[in-house]
């Protein structure tokens, strides 16, 4: 076959569309100097096709069996332009185009198995499932990897990681999957626990006279809780209650939605989920309500943590350059207002500032950069007086921003 007249192959037909060889055959040495250009007039939706297929081919890996098929349906799709230019028939390529380089497997099963570190997932490409893994990863508490040797998912084998993985497949479930027995039984146990959390979980709910009642507790639960207050405020128990572990129950978080129409979602959402929202650069707080939130929790400190520069109390006569350190120091509400930058003149972290000169029980943090966010959460998380750090975005218009 290698005297066959070029292009032949249909390795030779992507590289001449792409105009990557000259009419000999020769691979040209100046494509890379110059756009992508064809010898034909492409469809838009076959450019990128053609171009990568000719990176591949320079780069010696070759088609895969749907890949193939696709080429050949690709190059005598453009028939009637190529016989101007050759004089060659394409209708040999489709009943089984030939090819110079070796087919690709492509492993097409879907597997969840078990490996001696844990488990393995294995899904063919998939750019929504790609993406959905990946978020997984960054809410994992580590040992979620992509093997680019091997082509599959490792996940280490602990609780978060496998809920994580439940979820994963629980969204993917019309897939024809092939799961191990031993993790479908213990998918099947957390997809049990999570459809009835509250049979296992300790959480904050109301009874039946409308007062605050922890469910569920256990003896060293107890015994932490001996320092909240059951009596105050329902909205500040909802929001202090993430800092037990506390999960807010049905009857309550009712009460709250329906009590607390435009703030109950900083309320009612977790530390841990802040902190993935303000990763998204989502906020569950307006500025426009920050001062309606502070009055229904009420704290000793409210402290503002800026990341970039802000003219404040170093620069007297001056006003603040920050929206959300101006809508803090308008608010009327008990409780000393602090404004921070994340490193001052002195290049002095700022949690370093926040764990000496801040004695009280009670501080709600505030913050307006995603990095501040993470950094707080991380190092701060053992402070009794921290209620909770609300990540809000500082160039807020007014309007409640949800899923930006």
């Amino acid at each position: 076959m290698e005297d066959q007249q070029f292009p032949y192959y249909i390795e030779d037909w992507i590289l001449w569309v792409g105009n990557r060889v000259d009419d000999q055959g020769k691979l040209v040495d100046y494509y890379y100097y110059r756009p992508f250009t064809s010898r034909l007039q492409l469809a838009n939706y076959d450019v990128s096709f053609i171009n990568n297929g000719c990176d591949n081919i320079i780069n010696g890996v070759g088609f895969t069996d749907k890949q193939l098929t696709t080429a050949a349906k690709i190059i005598t799709k453009y028939r009637r332009q190529i016989a101007k230019q050759l004089d060659i028939s394409t209708d040999y390529l489709l009943e089984s185009p030939p090819h110079r380089l070796d087919i690709r497997k492509v492993y097409r099963q879907l597997v969840v198995s078990k490996s001696a570190n844990g488990y393995i997932v294995q899904f063919p490409y998939d750019k929504s499932m790609i993406g959905d893994m990946f978020e997984c990863r960054t809410q994992s508490c580590g040992g979620y990897t992509w093997n680019d040797i091997d082509r599959h998912w490792s996940i280490a084998p602990n609780e978060l990681n496998l809920s994580l993985l439940c979820g994963f497949i629980k969204k993917y479930k019309n897939r024809n999957w092939k799961i191990d027995p031993e993790i479908q039984e213990q998918f099947t146990t957390i997809n049990y626990i999570q459809d009835n959390t509250y049979n296992y979980v300790p959480y904050l709910d109301l009874n039946e006279d409308n007062q605050l009642l922890v469910y569920n507790s256990n003896p060293f639960l107890d015994r932490a809780l001996e320092e909240f207050d059951l009596t105050q405020s329902m909205a500040r128990a909802v929001f202090f209650a993430d800092n037990y572990g506390l999960q807010i129950g049905p009857r309550l978080t009712k009460h709250i939605k329906e009590k607390y129409t435009s703030i109950y979602q900083v309320l009612l959402t977790s530390q841990s989920d802040i902190l993935l929202n303000g990763l998204k650069l989502q906020t569950d707080l307006s500025i426009s309500d920050l001062e309606y939130f502070m009055k229904s929790i009420q704290a000793d400190y409210w402290v503002v943590v800026t990341f970039g520069i802000s003219k404040g109390p170093d620069s007297p006569g001056e006003k603040y350059n920050n929206k959300l350190v101006d809508a803090l120091l308008q608010t009327n509400v008990p409780g000393k207002q602090i404004h921070y930058r994340h490193r001052d003149n002195k290049k002095k972290i700022v949690y370093e500032s926040l764990a000496s000169e801040l004695k009280s029980k009670s501080v709600v943090l505030f913050v307006d950069n995603t990095y501040i966010l993470t950094q707080l959460v991380t190092e701060l998380p053992d402070r009794e007086s921290l209620l909770k750090v609300v990540y809000l975005y500082s160039h807020d218009t007014g309007k409640k921003i949800e899923n930006m």
